[in-house]
């Protein structure tokens, strides 16, 4: 599958069945060379966190209560 340049497409990070972490990424090229995106500083993206407001830096994801993607917003300066 071959990407437009100035295409937004969503980069998952799976681990096992979980999708722990999701950002919105622009295609700058995409050719023999490989795939080049870009992620603006400040954008917003999205990572697993429990019930109990822990992350994957705190626990694996099977030791979480009720994980679920939460949209988080980067510092905008």
């Amino acid at each position: 599958m071959m990407f437009e340049p100035g295409q937004v497409i969503t980069r998952r990070y799976l681990r096992g069945s979980w999708c722990t972490w999701m950002q919105p990424m622009r295609v700058l090229a995409d050719d023999a060379q490989g795939l080049l995106l870009w992620h603006p500083a400040g954008s917003d993206f999205a990572r697993l966190i429990d019930a109990d407001g822990n992350t994957q830096h705190q626990l694996t994801v099977d030791r979480m209560r009720e994980p679920r993607l939460t949209n988080l917003i980067r510092n905008r300066r």
